[in-house]
């Protein structure tokens, strides 16, 4: 290459930088559909880390499942491109998800929907602050006549430090299971998961082990647990 073509060529790097440099600052999280995946037999399934790792477990001959829950996720906030979360991509809330996969992509054959444990243990929000976005929800798929199948929060280990969570997590799910008009229905799996010797605590065969000292994750079960969380799932749908 020419001196003077590698010399405008470095100019030309220089200028991109600068407008590099003065980029604004990313904006909030706008919901990004990817190309729509319904079959007539699709279940969907919405919610946070723990419905992830269930819905990946889920099996029932007569659906596809579609794994649509998000890490991080609540009923009651999105996390936007800024948050202060260094690595970690934005999130937008479980409702912000349910609706934008619906109004792109049509209504799913059955919709589960497992959330409002980063709602209530994560962020510490009290049941009535968590029922009250779960009520625009439910009417919001309702008026749509969306086939929903709502899951009861699962038991959280004794031993991971979240036993401040039950009295709220309880009535949250007191809550639920008596539902809404119209809403669907609710299948309880706290049975599935929950210690036979201590009620509504996580069954200690479902605690995930995350050192050699014997420490528990607290809210993830392991891979058994999540199996015994998706049987419940499967066993409850149409």
């Amino acid at each position: 290459m020419q001196r003077r073509g590698l010399v405008a060529l470095l100019a030309l790097g220089a200028v991109m930088a600068v407008i590099g440099g003065c980029a604004p600052p990313p904006a909030p999280y706008v919901p990004i559909v990817p190309p729509c995946p319904y079959p007539n037999n699709l279940l969907q399934i919405n919610g946070e880390s723990v419905a992830f790792q269930m819905a990946s477990q889920v099996r029932h001959p007569d659906y596809v499942t579609f794994n649509a829950a998000q890490s991080r996720s609540g009923f009651t906030y999105s996390i936007p491109a800024d948050a202060p979360d260094p690595g970690l991509p934005p999130v937008p809330s479980i409702s912000e998800t349910v609706k934008s996969w619906i109004e792109s992509c049509g209504v799913p054959e059955v919709l589960v929907i497992a959330g409002a444990i980063n709602d209530l243990a994560g962020r510490g929000l009290p049941a009535s602050t968590v029922q009250g976005a779960v009520v625009e929800l439910a009417d919001w798929l309702r008026d749509r006549q969306v086939q929903t199948i709502w899951v009861t929060v699962v038991p959280l280990s004794v031993r991971g430090n979240y036993l401040w969570t039950y009295p709220q997590r309880q009535s949250f799910n007191d809550w639920l299971r008596s539902g809404g008009p119209g809403w669907g229905t609710t299948v309880d799996c706290v049975p599935a998961l929950e210690n036979p010797n201590q009620p509504d605590v996580l069954n200690p065969a479902y605690e995930e082990i995350v050192d050699i000292f014997g420490n528990v994750d607290g809210i993830h079960p392991n891979p058994a647990g999540a199996r015994a969380f998706a049987a419940c799932v499967a066993a409850a749908l149409p």
